[in-house]
């Protein structure tokens, strides 16, 4: 980092000075201006140097991360659910010849995130219709039984 802001300082020192039309001048007054205006140049680059490593540095320890991490353990649960809530509604298939296995497995997964991360549902301002819709779209297609080659193979 040190050595970026001093490449950016001797750039611009360079700048100001190589390209400066006063320096190039015969007559006996000098215009400051074109050196101010530099400098002014110079400063605002070296400030917002500084303002980018002061927010790359402390950015994780301000919270910035949280919801990289919030939507992370929301998915988890998600998955969990649906993982737990499809062999609930397989046990409840024992000696059964049907059931809506989908609507079990959707309301038990529903059911399950809104008991283990209500936190984060509320980080996210989730609804309980908007759970319902994300869980739907990790079930997939409509579970019939029949394996999916099976299906393209006869049609």
């Amino acid at each position: 980092m040190r050595s970026l802001i001093t490449a950016a300082l001797l750039f611009s020192v360079v700048m100001i000075v190589g390209a400066n039309p006063a320096f190039a001048q015969t007559e006996t007054t000098v215009d400051f201006m074109p050196i101010i205006q530099g400098l002014m140049g110079l400063a605002v680059t070296v400030l917002a140097t500084i303002g980018a490593w002061v927010a790359r540095r402390f950015g994780a320890k301000l919270g910035v991360d949280i919801d990289a991490e919030r939507g992370a353990i929301l998915d988890n649960a998600i998955r969990r659910g649906i993982e737990y809530a499809s062999n609930v509604a397989m046990a409840k298939m024992e000696g059964k010849l049907e059931i809506d296995f989908k609507s079990e497995v959707l309301k038990g997964a529903i059911d399950y995130v809104l008991d283990k991360v209500p936190d984060t549902l509320l980080h996210f301002n989730v609804t309980e219709k908007r759970l319902a819709e994300m869980v739907k779209a990790r079930l997939g297609p409509p579970v019939t039984g029949i394996a999916p080659d099976a299906v393209s193979a006869g049609a």
